[in-house]
């Protein structure tokens, strides 16, 4: 199967170890995470376990006191066709345990939100437990900004190749598309599940086309473009 990942810093250490933990965007062995978020906002970060040795049973825990705070899910990686193309996709299961293969790697997602907590760093250590090797604690540094989203109503705004988009509109035809014909009426369920599932907004562009989306967007006062 295609891998998700970037491939690994592996050293000494790691091998030693029996697993590395990484992320996308740093391959080493991370040790902490800083973050930061608004008032009551959600955060989502991607860890990549990859078991080095032999298999082995890992767990995950984290303290009590930030039960509210952190939630802790497994991906499962499964694959569709779209335009006749094989994609690869996740599945979050709510489960805090798993089974690591030698030489394969393990999406952890780490489902955080500052309710209850107020402006200001706090600190929420979590505790990676294999059965047959050492326990590795990574640290999350969370920095709560004193900036509050709107209640209802959060701004959207879209990148022309998000998947939402093709959910709320009319009259594609992919992938040679000239306009957008917006349904707002089916676009008002899928907003109201993302910002139920914690999702304030979406970026506004994409790598190659900076600054498209923001063609759709609309002012929440008067109804007019905001371009």
């Amino acid at each position: 199967m295609e891998k998700l990942t970037v491939e690994p810093d592996i050293r000494a250490s790691d091998i030693e170890r029996g697993y590395i933990v990484y992320t996308n965007s740093n391959p080493e062995h991370i040790k902490q995470i800083n973050l930061d978020v608004g008032i009551d906002e959600f955060e989502s970060y991607e860890l990549i376990l990859r078991t080095l040795k032999e298999a082995d049973k890992f767990s995950i825990s984290y303290p009590e006191n930030f039960r509210k705070n952190i939630e802790i899910k497994i991906a499962e990686v499964l694959s569709t066709e779209i335009w006749k193309k094989k994609v690869h996709g996740q599945k979050l299961l709510s489960i805090r345990s798993f089974n690591g293969k030698k030489d394969e790697d393990t999406h952890i997602w780490l489902i955080l939100n500052s309710n209850g907590l107020k402006p200001g760093r706090h600190k929420i250590e979590i505790s990676i437990k294999p059965e047959n090797a050492v326990e590795e604690k990574i640290s999350i540094n969370l920095n709560v900004w004193n900036v509050k989203f709107p209640e209802k109503h959060p701004l959207f705004v879209f990148s022309p190749n998000t998947l939402f988009n093709y959910f709320c509109v009319d009259k594609i035809q992919p992938p040679h598309i000239a306009e957008w014909e917006w349904n707002f009426k089916k676009a008002q369920p899928y907003a109201t599940d993302l910002y139920q599932h914690g999702v304030r907004q979406i970026t506004g562009y994409s790598w190659h086309n900076v600054g498209y989306g923001y063609k759709y967007v609309y002012l929440r006062d008067n109804g007019k473009k905001a371009s």
